[in-house]
């Protein structure tokens, strides 16, 4: 999370207009987007234990959106168990009408892919 926050403050042009923050999606509901239109989430299946709790914090946030025609998760994903990758995507179909696998350069398709979900503009 450090990191990720020195990248923030690094971007001039955003940095006013990004905030960081951990969800532990076992405990809590996700705080308000503030009018936050993009939800970056990282490294977040690897045993199916997790994926329930993460899809109620994703319908959380879709129905608390305030323009849903705008909003954009960028999911980073590397697949590891069968199991917990098809009950994610099952889900991830269900709540979102749009899933687009992004050109990521920087690694290879195998190990890594970042993932765009979106929903339709007439939601």
């Amino acid at each position: 999370m450090d990191l990720l926050k020195q990248n923030v403050s690094r971007n001039l042009l955003f940095k006013d207009k990004i905030s960081c923050c951990v969800w532990d999606w076992n405990t809590t509901d996700p705080p308000p987007l503030n009018g936050s239109n993009v939800v970056l989430i990282a490294d977040c299946v690897w045993v199916q234990e997790l994926v329930p709790p993460l899809v109620k914090t994703l319908k959380h946030i879709v129905s608390n959106c305030h323009d849903k025609r705008q909003l954009n998760v960028l999911i980073s994903y590397q697949q590891r168990g069968q199991t917990a990758h098809d009950l994610f995507w099952e889900n991830m179909n269900e709540i979102f009408s749009k899933i687009e696998c992004m050109d990521v350069s920087l690694t290879k398709p195998e190990q890594l892919n970042v993932f765009k979900l979106s929903l339709e503009p007439d939601v």
